[in-house]
């Protein structure tokens, strides 16, 4: 949550593109996402949102949800109208019911609660992780009264007769669009189209265009109008829709959706929720200060060690010893399968780490290992790391302090990072790789790998290198260091230590 001394960014210090377009490229010619790359940045400096979207239906919702993490944080105000994709026959019965003096007498007659409790699709936990995820973040803000919703009706305005929502008559062209205002009162309009479908929610496929109200006449014009139409919306005073205040019962099953949601996400996992933990008890701080400081103080070394969750078998506490004692020389950990070369890896990453020896620590596995190597850091030696993968936008996912999900322009952004051996060897990864910086340490599961694929003895032929092993052919940067792993050299990626 923003603090007072730090209020959110402004609109006009962000460098706004005039169009977002799922098919565009970046900059740095990586695929767009309209979420990443427009809805939270916009969100985090809104103080007001204003939109209307598509239909009252689950994966209508879930779109329209798209950067409520980002607003959460600033506390503002949203106001969404949807409209009801339903037969003018359904819409004269709801229009007929609200113009009756008795309305609200007979709760559970409401028609169109009925009918929007039907739109929401069934049972929240069999729709896919996209749609549950957006409709809980919409909810989440329903529930802590920063966000209104109201449901629109085609009719004709003359007749007053129901329409089908998509109906040409009257000119009217159901659009998708959005206001937002920031604290010093810049405002952004956006238009565009929005496929709803549960495909395009895993796509996030969308085209908007952007107009900003300080960049010319024309475009503020364009504001104006738009914050005029959406006023005239929301008062119900168009006469080709009626808007309707969404109906409590439906309200309150939204609501109900967002319960034991602390910290809700994006529709791809991500949120912009900051972490919220329970501040420890006294006897915790203490013991968090043992932990902390103790392995800096003189012989402290161990302290990771003797700390650790898990007891080491006596082999395994031999070795670890040893290489902890030793360090910085590398080493190779050759244990027979099933002796615990896991857990004396672990073992000592935490003591060199806690001891304040290491930063910086890479762990690079076969894809299929990476989230077992995960676990076993968290639950047995209480270790942070990240699980790393792939995409226009890196995904970094947590499992302490609690589970969640960040996204970066880097693949070795986290200091304590897990990621396959496959996406360190990519060609088109070698320029994150080669702006990294060192590590202070990097560990190879499965480090035979890395062996010549030609023969060692008995020939003098030029030696063939795997690819987690030799430099690649398209640049000077070294995939890993062409030499023995015992003494590693200084280049411009491999980290000054190395342990496998």
């Amino acid at each position: 949550m923003n603090s007072q001394d730090k209020p959110p960014p402004t609109f006009r210090e962000h460098p706004w593109r005039i169009s977002y377009r799922t098919s565009s490229l970046t900059p740095d010619g990586k695929p767009l996402n309209i979420l990443q790359d427009f809805y939270l940045p916009a969100l985090r400096r809104a103080v007001a949102y204003n939109r209307v979207a598509g239909y009252f239906r689950s994966t209508s919702l879930a779109a329209a949800s798209q950067g409520f993490s980002a607003f959460v944080t600033n506390r503002g105000q949203a106001r969404l109208i949807v409209g009801a994709d339903l037969v003018p026959q359904d819409v004269q019965t709801i229009l007929e019911y609200y113009e009756q003096s008795s309305v609200g007498a007979a709760p559970e007659a409401d028609p169109l609660a009925r009918i929007l409790d039907q739109e929401l699709g069934g049972d929240p936990e069999a729709w896919p992780e996209q749609v549950k995820n957006g409709v809980q973040l919409l909810a989440y803000l329903l529930a802590e009264g920063h966000l209104e919703i109201r449901v629109a009706f085609r009719v004709n305005a003359k007749t007053g007769e129901a329409l089908p929502f998509d109906s040409l008559e009257d000119g009217y062209v159901h659009m998708k669009w959005g206001l937002f205002r920031d604290r010093e009162g810049s405002r952004l309009y956006i238009s565009g189209s929005l496929n709803e479908s549960r495909q395009a929610l895993t796509l996030n496929a969308e085209n908007i265009d952007v107009h900003c109200d300080w960049k010319g006449e024309t475009d503020r014009l364009r504001v104006e109008e738009a914050e005029q139409e959406f006023e005239s919306l929301w008062a119900d005073e168009n006469p080709s829709l009626r808007v309707l205040t969404l109906p409590e019962a439906v309200k309150k099953r939204l609501i109900k959706m967002a319960e034991g949601v602390s910290r809700p996400v994006e529709i791809d996992g991500t949120s912009d929720v900051p972490l919220q933990v329970a501040p420890p008890s006294a006897l915790e701080w203490l013991r968090f200060a043992l932990i902390k400081d103790g392995p800096r103080l003189p012989g402290g070394i161990f302290v990771g060690m003797e700390t650790a969750p898990v007891k080491p078998w006596p082999h395994q506490e031999v070795v670890a010893r040893r290489v902890i004692a030793t360090w910085p020389f590398s080493y190779l950990l050759c244990d027979e399968v099933g002796l615990g070369k896991t857990i004396e890896a672990g073992l000592i990453i935490r003591s060199l780490y806690l001891s304040g020896l290491i930063k910086r620590v890479l762990i690079a596995a076969p894809a299929s290992l990476t989230k077992q190597w995960q676990r076993e850091m968290a639950t047995k030696f209480l270790l942070p790391f990240a699980r790393t993968t792939g995409g226009a936008h890196p995904t970094h996912e947590y499992l302490l302090p609690l589970e969640y999900q960040e996204t970066s322009g880097s693949l070795f952004s986290p200091e304590l990072n897990i990621l396959s051996t496959g996406l360190l060897t990519r060609q088109d990864r070698e320029a994150d790789l080669a702006a990294t910086g060192n590590f202070d340490l990097t560990l190879v599961d499965e480090a035979h790998y890395i062996r010549r694929q030609n023969p060692t003895q008995g020939t003098r032929a030029e030696p063939r290198f795997t690819k987690l092993h030799a430099p690649s052919p398209s640049t000077s940067v070294p995939r890993a260091p062409p030499c023995s792993w015992l003494r590693p050299p200084p280049c411009s990626w491999t980290p000054s230590r190395s342990l496998i």
